[in-house]
């Protein structure tokens, strides 16, 4: 029986266009955690709206061109990737190994450089007891949670926190004002590097402004499990290629007839409107973020550091009134739940599929369920050892930015744009996104050489 594309969805009009928007949802909650809340206010503090250029990068090469890639490779096609990418040039399975261990290794600072500033700040809320246990009982019940919880209820719940904390930040800039025109030049001044100011010179005597810089572009985003799994979530929802209940052939053998290729191209409507609502809204939280910081926290001479990573930003909303800051509270919290809560579902969804891949013999009796639990002790234990010995969260920030946000996310950019070609030809990204997409691919292997050098430096 040869196989057809399916028919695809009616495409929606108007904003109906908005309701394709959920995988990205899971996606943009576990990214908009550390690197927007934290960093991005970081950059603002200290570099007013000169680095949004940086935001603007990050957010295009990674939240949407890998993503595209990704998700249109698994619409087309209804491939395995772990198993297609198992047969990337070179010895077998050598990039899904890369990046099982530049995730999985970094996974315990990724919870406890999260959770230790939100100790600090349910602290300073309450007024009483120890920051740790705090910061302890906010990720243990995160990845508790997470273990137990569906799909359909992770998609809902974070489809709110990105609407809650989009709301509360858009308003919170926009009351305070900004200057426009700085920040029109700010996105725009590609490869600027801003003075540091006096008063945050002692911030980077012993950290080069390079390594925040790499840092910042690998945390405004996810990990790079954060972006394979967008395939999975592809498949669950049933686009594209899914739709349809027979089983795709190889992807050398898929028909590129003139009826069939007009049926793929429209089924990836769906994917198109959650990438875009996706990157969208995670370049105008972040964005926000770096504004309010350089809006407040510049002109105080002021940046988050040390454990009070969001004890300080407090002020923005402050600024406006102080009744907006149990707001900020509840906002931010939310946020950072929201990517904790997100993490071990995505960390399991791409380890599971990577180890069947990698030694299905081995690994045939693995269930998804079991490995979940798993990994959630994993992160359980590593989170209680950084946070009990009170591990800097910045240091665990530039660890993680090295190996998972910006090496991992570069080895997956490169698996994305090596599995767009094992499509016929006529199937392909057009020539101009897979154009985007090698460049995309050479900024990122730039700041993983910069976040490499600086690290060790």
């Amino acid at each position: 029986m040869s196989f057809n594309y399916p028919e695809p969805e009616p495409r929606p009009k108007g904003l109906r266009f908005l309701s394709y928007f959920g995988p990205g949802a899971i996606l943009a909650s576990a990214t908009i955690g550390a690197g927007e809340t934290i960093l991005a206010v970081r950059a603002g503090a200290w570099g007013e709206y000169n680095l949004l250029w940086l935001i603007f990068l990050a957010v295009i090469t990674k939240s949407f061109f890998l993503l595209y890639f990704l998700g249109r490779y698994s619409a087309i096609s209804g491939d395995n990737i772990a198993q297609r990418l198992k047969q990337f040039p070179g010895p077998s399975g050598w990039l899904l190994l890369f990046i099982l261990l530049a995730d999985l290794i970094p996974a315990g600072p990724v919870f406890a450089a999260i959770a230790a500033p939100c100790g600090r700040l349910i602290w300073n809320i309450i007024g009483i007891g120890n920051p740790s246990v705090y910061a302890l009982i906010f990720a243990l019940v995160a990845i508790v949670i997470a273990v137990i919880q569906k799909y359909d209820f992770l998609e809902k719940q974070q489809v709110v926190v990105c609407l809650i904390l989009l709301a509360c930040v858009s308003a919170s800039t926009l009351i305070i004002g900004m200057n426009w025109r700085a920040l029109f030049v700010g996105l725009f001044s590609f490869g600027k590097i801003p003075e540091i100011p006096v008063w945050a010179q002692s911030d980077f005597a012993n950290r080069p402004v390079l390594l925040e810089l790499a840092t910042v572009f690998g945390y405004a985003g996810n990990i790079a499990m954060g972006y394979i799994v967008y395939a999975e979530f592809i498949r669950e929802k049933r686009w594209g290629v899914f739709r349809s209940d027979v089983s795709a052939p190889e992807p050398e053998k898929l028909p590129t007839d003139a009826e069939n290729l007009e049926r793929a191209r429209k089924g990836l409507w769906p994917v198109w409107g959650d990438l875009a609502v996706t990157s969208i809204l995670i370049f105008f939280v972040t964005g926000a973020f770096l504004v309010a910081g350089a809006v407040i926290l510049y002109p105080a001479g002021t940046m988050p550091r040390g454990f009070d990573l969001l004890s300080k930003q407090a002020s923005i909303f402050s600024a406006i009134s102080p009744m907006l800051v149990p707001i900020y509270y509840i906002a931010i919290l939310f946020a950072l739940w929201g990517t904790l809560n997100s993490l071990p579902e995505i960390y399991t969804k791409v380890t599971y599929t990577f180890l069947k891949a990698l030694s299905p013999k081995l690994f045939a009796n693995l269930s998804e369920k079991f490995l979940m639990r798993l990994l959630g002790i994993y992160f359980a234990l590593c989170s209680i050892v950084l946070i009990v010995f009170n591990v800097k969260p910045a240091v665990m920030m530039d660890f993680v930015g090295l190996f998972s946000t910006n090496l991992g996310v570069t080895a997956a950019m490169a698996g994305a744009l090596w599995l767009d070609h094992k499509l016929p030809p006529k199937l392909r990204a057009p020539t101009i996104m897979f154009s985007a997409g090698i460049l995309s691919f050479a900024i990122l292997i730039f700041f993983s050489i910069l976040s490499a050098v600086q690290y060790f430096s």
